[in-house]
Formats: C-alpha cells, structure tokens, sequence
C-alpha cells in the first residue's frame, strides 16, 4: 500500500470514527481498494471481495466460506431463482477459530525455532498502513504511507 484517503465519522464514540470510508492505493500506478468499516451496523460481517477481469473472490470470515463468481458466465447466464448457481464456485474451507491458529503458529514457532509465518517486516508495514488511515481520517487529506515509515516514533516504536 502506498496512498491511502480516508473520511471517517464519529458518533457515538467522541475517541474514534464509529464509520470509515477508505481508497487504498497499491503502487503508483497499481491497483486499488475500496475499505468500509462501522461499529455501528446492527449485524456483524467481516467480508472481503476481491474483483478482478474473470471474476469476484467472496470470502466470509464468520461462515469460514470461499466462494468464486465466475465473471464471464455470470454475463451471460440468466437470472436465476435457483439455490445452485452455475456461475459460483464455492470452496471447503475447514473451519478453524482464528485466534487459536495464530497462537498455535506461533507456539509452534517458538518449540521449533522455526521461522514466524508473517515476517514482522511485514506487521510493521501493516501497522504504517493502518496508522496512515488513522492519519487520512482525522485531516480529511489523502497519505503517504511511506511517510509514516518515515516518522520517527514510528521508527522508535518498530
């Protein structure tokens, strides 16, 4: 992620944005995303879509499910009613407790001195990126991220 632009709102909590709206930037010319996030929706989801030429990649972190919508059949299939469409391609996903799989990664870590699945470069540019969202937020202006890398308590704090 290298830009980011965020506009959030806050409502019922005065320390932080209760709804976000974000556009995330992957390189200068690359792709983007489109990030949405309330504290304030009635039912919980946590969702990520994925659009690309040849299709859309669902994934449903609650109901631990993959599924894969095929774009150029989708076109041209009729609408259907039908509960089995031919156009989506759901995948088995074994069902696991996420917290409990990133503990047991890094147990295993640990009893094997074996290498961390994530490297912790890859957290601290997670971390900026979500720091530059914070950022974008609260001026309303679109981010650098590599201007967060470059912040020295970022630096201090890494």
């Amino acid at each position: 992620m290298t830009r980011v632009y965020a506009e959030g709102a806050r409502c019922a909590h005065p320390q932080h944005e209760d709804i976000l709206a974000c556009v995330l930037r992957f390189g200068d010319a690359g792709p983007f995303g489109l990030l949405d996030v309330s504290w304030l929706s009635h039912e919980a989801r946590r969702t990520l879509s994925i659009t690309g030429e040849r299709g859309v990649l669902d994934l449903d972190y609650i109901a631990q499910e993959v599924r894969l919508t095929d774009a150029i059949t989708a076109v041209r299939a009729p609408v259907r009613v039908a509960a089995k469409d031919p156009t989506r391609t759901r995948a088995s996903v074994s069902p696991a407790d996420p917290l409990q799989a990133e503990l047991e990664a890094f147990a295993t870590c640990i009893l094997e001195d074996t290498p961390e699945p994530v490297p912790a470069a890859d957290g601290c540019r997670a971390l900026a990126g979500a720091l530059a969202i914070r950022s974008s937020a609260a001026t309303s202006q679109p981010v650098q991220v590599v201007s967060v890398l470059r912040d020295r308590s970022f630096r201090e704090a890494a």
